[in-house]
């Protein structure tokens, strides 16, 4: 559904912008496609040159994503936008603590369970300089990012969950379990049972905030 645009794609090795290239060969489209090869955290566009910006998951492996954010306004045209699909803290830690208190109460114990629990409080309490040496260091809230987009001067943020409500209190806790590799059915049924009672304190317009892991992030020039 996009024609006639000007795209450009860059990474910081050249493995991306080469995997793009063989890609881009394949399709029949009206873009333009440039690719460079560069760090996300010392850009070189010059100011007011994109319409939208994109990013699936970088933001928190950023050492400073505040910095990267403020660089992102910069290249952005008036009232252009910039994208990000970002974790959130509080939608993984409700998860977690579900399972930690399900395995708890059945007398079981996963290393994994565990690993995740101790993995978001770590990150959630420690100092920058303490997540430095981690790949993923970050985990967001709402709060963060709205004092962020004021103080940077961006005219709005908005969030938006990709998966609806439903989602969340039916398979949530599968999906958690099943990417650590655990099948276990008894914890299965008492941790979705402890989240569910979690998930009904809120109402439909407050889930995104309180219960989505993972958001879309929109920031307005």
């Amino acid at each position: 559904k996009i024609n006639h645009c000007k795209l450009h794609a860059f990474d910081i090795s050249p493995h991306g912008p080469e995997m793009l290239s063989r890609f881009n060969m394949s399709l029949k489209t009206t873009n333009d496609l440039e690719m460079s090869v560069q760090d996300a955290e010392a850009m070189n566009f010059g100011d007011a040159t994109f319409d939208l910006i994109i990013g699936s998951s970088i933001l928190h492996h950023f050492d400073c994503y505040e910095k990267f954010l403020k660089d992102c306004r910069r290249i952005l045209k008036p009232k252009g936008k910039v994208l990000f699909g970002e974790p959130f803290a509080i939608g993984y830690g409700l998860g977690a603590a579900a399972l930690l208190i399900a395995q708890k109460q059945l007398g079981t114990q996963y290393k994994m369970v565990d690993a995740l629990y101790k993995d978001i409080s770590f990150r959630n309490k420690s100092s920058r300089a303490m997540l430095n040496n981690l790949v993923d260091k970050h985990l967001f809230f709402q709060s963060t990012f709205i004092q962020l987009a004021n103080q940077i001067g961006f005219s709005s943020v908005e969030f938006n969950s990709p998966n609806p409500p439903e989602y969340y209190r039916d398979h949530f806790i599968n999906e958690l379990l099943r990417e650590r590799g655990i099948v276990d059915a008894r914890l299965t049924e008492e941790a979705n049972k402890i989240y569910e009672i979690i998930f009904d304190l809120f109402d439909a317009k407050s889930f995104e905030h309180s219960i989505s892991p993972f958001m879309d992030i929109v920031l307005t020039q």
